[in-house]
Order: structure tokens, then sequence, then C-alpha cells
């Protein structure tokens, strides 16, 4: 019996953390790691990172999630102002707007 308001059963990307149907998942994997590679290979040598790893099966979906969602976590780059974690490709444009703030007791200005 199907639940009131449940949508279909996605499944995350373990490359970009986007949301797909069962399907649809594998035929959207083959296009984003080479859409990966590519921008991987574009990238200065220093900021190149190792392919994140596909979940292993078997799992259970909530595991499988878990492993994907930490997967796609491992290829974002901490902004070194404030710390928030972007693409690689949005970090650089993140920093333009972004500037050290004060932290009381580090003596940053």
């Amino acid at each position: 019996k199907a639940v009131a308001g449940a949508g279909p059963k996605m499944r995350t990307c373990y490359l970009c953390g986007m949301q797909f149907g069962k399907a649809s998942l594998e035929i959207h994997e083959r296009a984003c790691k080479k859409k990966w590679d590519a921008a991987n290979a574009a990238a200065p040598a220093d900021q190149r990172k190792a392919m994140p790893e596909k979940p292993s099966a078997p799992l259970s979906s909530a595991e499988y999630e878990k492993q994907a969602y930490d997967s796609f976590q491992s290829t974002l780059a901490a902004c070194p102002n404030c710390g928030r974690t972007f693409l690689p490709d949005r970090l650089e444009i993140h920093m333009r707007s972004c500037c050290p703030k004060e932290i009381p007791g580090n003596g940053m200005a």
C-alpha cells in the first residue's frame, strides 16, 4: 500500500549529490562520471582529486544513501575564510566575495 505523500524512491549520485530515480541513476552516473573526469582534468594539478568511491553493493537503501552522500561530501572544498564547503568550481566564485572575518580570540583581522 502506498503512503500518501511518499514519492518515488530516490537515490543520491555519489559524484554530484543530486537525486535520481533508481532506474535513472545508472544512466546519470555514466554521464556524471564523464563530466567529473573532464572537470578534474581541466583543474590545476594541485586542485585535482581522486575519483570518489561508488558505494559497493549489496547495501540497504539507507546504507547506500549514507555512503553516496559521504563520497559526494569528500569532493567539496572548504573556504579558508569562512569554512563553508563548495564544489571546487563554485569555491572560486565564492572566494571573490568572501573576506576573512575577525574571530574573537584568534587575533585575525
